[in-house]
């Protein structure tokens, strides 16, 4: 089977098995909205169910990130200014993760 037919094919199946997913995820989000009413409504954080699992309202937290290229900035300015120390812990600091490729698929509007 020449390779453009096959790759059509499987994308028209991919297409439709995203759709039923969102589908899917829209009802899982309606779902854990009326769960979370009814347990804020019940006055627990958490309850059990024997062979079905814990329903549980967690606290708010803070999550913290920085912009890669603003600190990259400080990084060189504090070079620049002979400030090594700061540079060098900044760049100590650093963390890199390889992610391997992967196929990308953009839909149709």
């Amino acid at each position: 089977m020449d390779p453009y037919v096959k790759i059509q094919e499987l994308l028209s199946t991919y297409m439709e098995v995203l759709n039923e997913k969102e589908l899917l995820e829209a009802q899982i989000k309606d779902l854990k909205d009326e769960i979370s009413k009814h347990l804020i409504d019940s006055g627990s954080k958490k309850i059990g169910f024997e062979n079905l699992g814990v329903v549980q309202m967690t606290e708010p937290t803070t999550i913290v990130s920085y912009d890669k290229k603003k600190i990259e900035a400080i990084k060189d300015a504090a070079l620049r200014d002979g400030d090594i120390h700061t540079a060098q812990a900044i760049e100590a600091a650093k963390t890199t993760d390889v992610r391997q490729g992967s196929l990308r698929i953009v839909k149709s509007k």
